[in-house]
């Protein structure tokens, strides 16, 4: 029953569960897309354009349910391994690499990441301060980058002619925001066999590596941007607005020698590997 073609006050229940049902296989996708219908026609509804919401005629035991948290994370030599992938697989060009390798250092998310711009940098002081309207949370944030991250950054700011501004990770053919994170994961998984991962993971994996090594729980909450009243609850939530940028700045760059260790570790081993089948 396709509701595309229709008046919007002739979209029925039937409509939006034939709709729903599409995502059946995706409770996230189908959560998303019945909470943005439900908005829609609560603005339809407040324009005089229908005369009912039909959402709200969709039962409660028929409406998506919030998908289950996901506790998936990458162990520190997983991640050693996809980036050591990332600069070794045929099927990446350089700004995919440098990209796979930023979203591994840097807990950002990858939209954030596709978005980055030069102008948002300061590779000077190593910050990348994002605003208010570039952030899940609305509020501004900034991210110390540690020295394996400059060294990244400054490679690819020099191989650009130094610009001021423009996509720090253009698509090597339209020049537009990388969009093909599925294809890059792909050729991910067939190097490395590491699969079950989304790309989000790789923050809930900075924030368990930081709690390993004894890093404050707040201190990698700010580092995510996580908005204060979601992880503190209360007065504290309300009142506590500290960022601790020292120890943001210091948790980066233990979170960096981190991952340069294991990366070390794992190239010293394949070097290992190679020399002894000679």
């Amino acid at each position: 029953m396709n509701a595309l073609d229709k008046p919007v006050a002739e979209i029925g229940t039937q409509h939006l569960r034939s709709l729903l049902h599409a995502e059946a296989e995706r409770p996230a996708t189908a959560r998303a897309r019945y909470g943005a219908l439900n908005r829609f026609f609560d603005w339809c509804l407040d324009e005089g354009f229908v005369p009912l919401n039909p959402c709200v005629t969709v039962s409660k035991a028929k409406r998506p349910k919030p998908p289950k948290d996901r506790a998936v994370y990458l162990h520190i030599d997983q991640l050693a391994a996809l980036w050591r992938a990332a600069g070794t697989n045929a099927r990446l060009r350089d700004v995919h690499c440098a990209l796979v390798r930023f979203l591994i250092a840097i807990p950002c998310r990858r939209g954030e990441a596709a978005a980055l711009d030069w102008k948002h940098l300061d590779l000077a002081q190593g910050v990348w301060t994002q605003a208010n309207t570039a952030t899940k949370n609305g509020e501004p944030h900034r991210f110390s980058l540690p020295p394996l991250v400059l060294d990244l950054i400054r490679a690819r700011h020099a191989a650009a002619g130094c610009p001021a501004k423009g996509l720090v990770f253009p698509s090597p053919q339209a020049g537009r925001q990388v969009d093909t994170f599925t294809d890059i994961k792909a050729a991910l998984v067939d190097a490395t066999g590491i699969d079950g991962w989304r790309w989000h993971d790789f923050r809930r994996s900075f924030a368990t590596a930081l709690a390993e090594g004894g890093v404050a729980e707040s201190v990698a909450d700010a580092i995510l941007n996580h908005k204060q009243s979601a992880t503190r609850g209360g007065v504290l939530g309300v009142y506590q607005r500290a960022q601790r940028w020292p120890e943001q700045v210091a948790a980066m760059t233990t979170w960096a020698d981190l991952l340069n260790a294991a990366v070390e570790h794992q190239t010293g081993s394949a070097e290992t590997e190679r020399g002894g089948s000679l």
